[in-house]
């Protein structure tokens, strides 16, 4: 049938043994799930291609099919994280950072605070805090032992037990980023506490700029050029004429000390200053300054 119809099987990834479950004592893995294509479809879908995913709570694998090779990475910025709380030695790291510039002339609270959240972006690097990372894990070895023709049915269950902790830091990290209270005192599932946090990010996001020629840009490097062009077109003059000898009699108010200060290129600190002046709640000013950084032209 395949051959009749010219189709071909997509690239893919992961293991692709669909389906895996037990029978008696044997372990038993079957390839039930592929995607194929033909001609005309890969004409329109160079890039296609299916992931084998790995399984989570079910005997089947999902397979998904991309249309794409990739996509956009997202680079975060710190959040204090509740789960580091009662963790060994993050008091004493905060304490080491907080008390380390005393000698130093500049030792405000900003610059103490910054020295606090390096220390504790490196006590993250180094111990097992991100229980996503930590639920990665377990899922690969429990996924690499289900891969296996005689897996050990004891390991299995010890990595099962051992994802429930785990899904329960999970659970509290979501609670923490989502702001409302009904939700906080409300059914203690993850899924809401994600789904909310996604619609509150949504609301928030600027999803496309138009551009001076009439056209959407909706990534984040062409969002950040339309924002830049367009504040460059609006302090600009659009008037070449030369007024030297009108005002030439006039006082200078504006000193050349004044005028360079003036002219100096915008900090990420000025940026920063003028968004947390705007009234806006928290994480709508922790939304506009992480599109400002998105950029990378801070």
């Amino acid at each position: 049938m395949l051959q009749i119809c010219g189709m071909m099987e997509l690239p893919s990834t992961g293991n692709s043994f669909t389906w895996s479950g037990r029978r008696g004592n044997l372990w038993i893995q079957s390839k039930l799930d592929r995607a194929f294509g033909n001609k005309d479809w890969f004409s329109q879908f160079l890039a296609a291609n299916q992931a084998f995913l790995p399984k989570r709570g079910s005997d089947h694998r999902p397979v998904l099919v991309k249309l794409i090779s990739s996509q956009e990475s997202y680079k975060g910025s710190f959040r204090f994280d509740k789960r580091m709380l009662h963790k060994p030695l993050v008091r004493e790291a905060i304490n080491n950072a907080w008390n380390s510039n005393l000698q130093s002339t500049n030792n405000s609270v900003a610059s103490r605070l910054r020295l606090c959240r390096k220390a504790l972006s490196k006590w993250k690097k180094e111990n097992q805090l991100n229980s996503k990372d930590m639920i990665s894990k377990l899922q690969a070895d429990l996924e690499d032992e289900e891969s296996l023709i005689s897996p050990s049915f004891g390991r299995m269950d010890f990595l099962k037990r051992s994802l429930v902790r785990p899904y329960k830091d999970e659970e509290n990290f979501w609670k923490q980023k989502n702001k409302d209270v009904w939700i906080l005192h409300g059914d203690s599932n993850t899924k809401v506490f994600h789904e909310a946090v996604k619609a509150s990010r949504s609301r928030n996001e600027i999803g496309k700029l138009l551009d001076k020629n009439g056209f959407y840009q909706r990534s984040k490097a062409s969002k950040g050029q339309v924002a830049i062009q367009y504040f460059l077109d609006l302090f600009k003059s659009t008037n070449s004429e030369n007024y030297t000898e009108f005002f030439h009699d006039f006082p200078k108010k504006v000193t050349s000390v004044m005028n360079h200060h003036l002219t100096m290129k915008v900090s990420a600190k000025e940026v920063k200053d003028a968004v947390f002046s705007i009234k806006l709640h928290a994480p709508e000013r922790w939304n506009v300054w992480s599109f400002f950084q998105s950029f990378g032209t801070l």
